[in-house]
């Protein structure tokens, strides 16, 4: 098996593949980092581009749930949703379920801060993906204050 490939990504890809209304599947985060592999404990951050993300199963997507959670938000004003999934075997997947023609919108107004952290594509049906810019790994780094701001930030203690 490659490097850049596990058997808990091996079983999403094949699950996608297989998946008709699923037209893209990207991972995100620690697992997509230049790095190499995340440690042991990483979780999976897993982007799924969907015909209709109302119909997710997690269970036909990986396995069998030990505990779910999720919630609402928009990605460049279309409302997507997010499903954290804790699953019997120990692994934890964070499933983002966007529709499918948000891949569009990724690449006329640029990646999401959880795409900018890293990213890479697994299954892309139609080619949506093609044109997003590759990610900076500057999402979530805090700008410098300037010095004003430093000062007020330390008088406040």
């Amino acid at each position: 098996m490659p490097a850049d490939r596990d058997a808990v990504l091996d079983r999403i890809i094949a699950w996608a593949e297989a998946e008709d209304a699923v037209r893209f599947v990207v991972v995100t985060s620690t697992r997509a980092r230049p790095e190499g592999p995340p440690d042991g404990l990483s979780d999976y951050d897993v982007v799924l581009g969907l015909d209709d993300v109302r119909s997710f199963d997690p269970t036909a997507a990986y396995g069998a749930p030990a505990a779910r959670w999720g919630d609402e938000h928009d990605v460049h004003g279309v409302k997507s949703y997010f499903r954290g999934v804790f699953y019997e075997d120990c692994v934890k997947i964070d499933w983002m379920l966007w529709p499918a023609h948000v891949a569009a919108l990724i690449a006329e107004h640029g990646l999401t801060d959880n795409l900018d952290v890293g990213y890479r594509v697994l299954v892309d049906k139609d080619g949506a993906t093609g044109d997003w810019q590759p990610p900076t790994f500057r999402a979530h780094i805090p700008t410098k204050p300037t010095e004003d701001e430093f000062v007020a930030t330390v008088e406040e203690f």
